[in-house]
């Protein structure tokens, strides 16, 4: 047995998409991996050791205000999602707020001025400054989220795995964060999918990572979904022909605005005389009620997962998630002919089950009603959609286009083919070819 640590540091021990990952990095780096979570975190569902840490729930509640007060003044990255923040920011705060937000930004954006404001992380971390504690470095491996506000109830350990002569790795848990000026870029080596996602990292945070230890894993999160895919390969279409749809937005007043968005796209699909039935898939941290209190049109049936269950996932009530099996996945895309695209990573589950994917995005100048406006303009600030999902996959650009595609699609095996031939374009660029 080897005499080497791997101190996994995280408060998110529920999540089971972690475990492949981490069975890979104990083989390959070595160790024996333990989790080490703040105190009410839950027993981890991965099977390993588990060190939890008493933590005070006010030091944990003062330390995500502090996280969500410092982005005002920290440096912004070259992305959409980080530029153009007041625009993303309307639903939050009053008239004042918002104001006081538009005016750090004119300077923030600035060329001149933009790298006068800080790193977020160095901004994160302030509290802890006069902190001198370090850690011994033998045999000893860390790792941590590379989203530095994800490390909110153990933070001063997290700063003091930075401070210390230790091996540390940022784990890049998603393929949006790249994009997010929370990401950490002084950590002494990184956990990607994949050459790409290493390459966005670059771009949008302008540094090299040539002097950085970087293990490439692919994409981790949906590897055991894929082990145990079902993959549709022949036209083989539903009567009617259903549409699977995921929920994309997570608050209550995009919510409505997503279903309304997807009301006028079944309304025009209608007209058209295609048989159909859109099979909508709700958000995991909303309450399936809200969707059952929604007014839906008549062709958009309200998908009952089984096999689920909401789970407090950090232990302290911050929120409340639905988890849900591959099993019952794997069913649900088993029902679609289709699967309607927005800003989803659910996008990625149904390219892995090679359901062919239809992706939405409507230009400015296509967008007709208020829901349309809202929607593609969240959208316009989210880089990592436009950048993996519009260039990979067939995009729409309104609900007539969609129509045109479905009807040359469901009649045209060809064209059936060609959007399942981007399914694996789209799952190359995520690193899935680096999975084993």
């Amino acid at each position: 047995m080897s005499d080497k640590y791997i101190y996994f540091i995280t408060d998110d021990t529920q999540n089971h998409k972690f475990k492949l990952l981490l069975d890979a990095v104990e083989e390959d780096l070595n160790g024996q991996l333990i989790v080490v979570s703040p105190g009410q975190a839950k027993r981890n569902v991965w099977g390993y050791r588990q060190v939890s840490l008493e933590t005070d729930k006010k030091d944990t509640s003062r330390m995500i205000l502090w996280s969500r007060f410092i982005y005002l003044f920290a440096r912004i990255v070259n992305s959409q999602h980080s530029r153009l923040f007041p625009k993303r920011n309307i639903y939050s705060g009053g008239r004042i707020t918002r104001t006081v937000v538009k005016f750090l930004w004119f300077f923030k954006t600035r060329r001149v001025l933009r790298r006068v404001f800080p790193l977020y992380e160095s901004l994160f971390f302030f509290p802890f400054f006069m902190d001198k504690g370090r850690l011994k470095g033998d045999n000893r491996i860390f790792l941590y989220d590379a989203l530095i506000f994800r490390n909110c109830a153990l933070a001063k350990l997290v700063h003091q795995v930075r401070k210390s002569d230790v091996e540390e790795y940022a784990l890049v848990t998603s393929w949006d964060n790249p994009f997010y000026g929370q990401l950490c870029t002084k950590s002494r080596g990184y956990i990607c999918w994949s050459v790409a996602m290493k390459n966005d990292i670059e771009h949008v945070h302008d540094f090299s990572m040539a002097n950085r230890k970087l293990l490439y894993y692919g994409a981790f999160p949906f590897q055991k979904f894929q082990l145990t895919r079902r993959r549709k390969s022949l036209k083989t279409l539903s009567s009617p022909v259903v549409l699977g749809y995921a929920c994309s937005f997570c608050d209550d007043v995009q919510m409505y605005e997503e279903l309304e968005l997807l009301n006028t796209i079944s309304e025009e699909i209608a007209k058209s005389g295609l048989e159909f039935q859109i099979l909508l898939r709700g958000y995991p941290s909303i309450p399936r009620q809200k969707y059952l209190e929604a007014d839906l049109h008549e062709n958009i049936t309200l998908y009952h997962a089984k096999d689920t269950s909401y789970i407090d996932r950090f232990g302290d009530g911050r929120e409340r998630i639905m988890f849900s099996t591959d099993e019952e996945r794997h069913f649900y895309l088993a029902q679609c002919d289709f699967f309607l695209s927005l800003a989803t990573s659910f996008s990625i589950e149904a390219a892995i089950d090679n359901v062919p994917i239809i992706h939405i995005y409507y230009p400015k100048w296509e967008r007709q009603t208020k829901s349309e406006n809202q929607v593609f303009t969240k959208i316009d600030l989210s880089d990592h959609i436009r950048a993996y999902f519009e260039s990979t996959l067939t995009t729409v650009s309104s609900p007539q286009d969609l129509v045109n595609c479905l009807e040359k699609t469901i009649y045209i095996e060809e064209e059936y083919a060609k959007l399942q031939k981007h399914n694996q374009t789209l799952l190359s660029r995520f690193g899935f070819d680096l999975l084993n």
